[in-house]
């Protein structure tokens, strides 16, 4: 899923403070020189680094149109914001003095950079539906929540829903500012940024087994068969390097195959676009062929989400401890 042969990863890593020159060297000589071989070393690599340079091979990977692979390591975020309430009667009628959020945005922090025992069943509880705090940040308080899959997404949604997740926000924080006059907070998460996560999510699927699959065993036809000129390439999401490997490539064939080993690491919308271009650059038979290997659910869905007609059938397409865990737990997902 990973491209690092056909992007500018390595050297957009490498201006970001990632990679040195010697952990190009490494990446680059890999025998035999496959994707598969090359993601190794970069795994091996990332898992060594510093946390700012993970996250920076993450910007990295938005930077080389991989956001569908940061996603899969990282999750998406949802900012959460937090208002204090207070009792307006506190210290002798006098209302409590501006300080006492910055007092609480500061304690928040340290007992999540502590991993204190005050945020340990907030922290289980979270943890157990896929989801972690990455930040709290300042303003009014925001709490960033990371959810690592769509599913976390849809169970950060119904802990928000039921007053769950208020109430061990409440549990965690509160009691320390009681003093202060600190009555309860109240977590706000609308339903447009949920709904923006889910499309988001969505968006960055990655590829099925089943388009990945049809892809490949249709590739021996589609050297023979499907013509890759400029027509066809204006109309695929293609970073500037993958374009140009693509139409550097000396023989049809391997212009074929280097557009299919690029969209098959792309996800799973690259697949659909993939189909709507064959069709307006009229590759009817090409279509037909890959649809062909699809089993008949996928067929179904893809003839259903197109309004287009043509001579053939409807088709269209969709902190330094944890660093390693993190991306080896992964390791399967980004190297195919």
């Amino acid at each position: 899923m990973l491209d690092s042969k056909n992007s500018d990863l390595v050297s957009f890593s490498m201006d970001k403070g990632v990679f040195s020159s010697d952990d190009q060297q490494r990446v680059e000589s890999t025998v035999p020189d496959t994707d598969y071989n090359r993601n190794e070393v970069i795994l091996n690599l990332i898992a060594r680094k510093s946390q700012k340079s993970f996250f920076n091979f993450i910007s990295a990977l938005n930077e080389t149109n991989q956001t569908h692979v940061a996603v899969a390591l990282i999750g998406l975020n949802i900012v959460a914001k937090v208002r204090t309430l207070y009792d307006g009667g506190h210290h002798n009628g006098n209302m409590v003095l501006p300080n006492v959020d910055t007092e609480l945005l500061a304690y928040m922090r340290e007992m999540f950079a502590r991993d204190d025992s005050v945020v340990k069943q907030l922290k289980r509880i979270l943890s157990a539906n896929g989801l972690a705090v990455s930040s709290v940040r300042e303003g009014c308080i925001q709490v960033t929540f990371r959810c690592k899959t769509y599913e976390s997404l849809l169970k950060l949604q119904e802990l928000y829903n039921s007053g769950e997740l208020q109430n061990l926000l409440n549990e965690a924080f509160c009691p320390r500012f009681v003093d202060n006059g600190l009555i309860s907070s109240e977590l706000e998460i609308s339903d447009e940024t949920f709904a923006q996560c889910a499309n988001m999510f969505s968006r960055w699927a990655p590829m099925t087994p089943e388009h990945h699959k049809a892809l490949l065993s249709s590739a021996k036809w589609l050297r023979d068969n499907m013509i890759v000129d400029d027509d066809l390439l204006d109309k695929l999401s293609l970073c500037r390097r993958c374009r140009q490997t693509i139409q550097v490539a000396t023989t049809r064939e391997e212009r074929v195959k280097t557009l299919l080993d690029v969209i098959s690491r792309q996800p799973d919308s690259a697949f659909e676009q993939f189909l709507e271009a064959l069709k307006t650059t009229k590759q009817f038979v090409a279509i037909s062929n890959i649809r062909s290997r699809l089993p008949p659910e996928d067929v179904r869905v893809i003839s259903q989400s197109t309004n287009h007609e043509s001579n053939v059938d409807e088709v269209t397409a969709g902190s330094k401890g944890q660093l390693e865990s993190i991306v080896f737990s992964k390791r399967h997902y980004v190297t195919k």
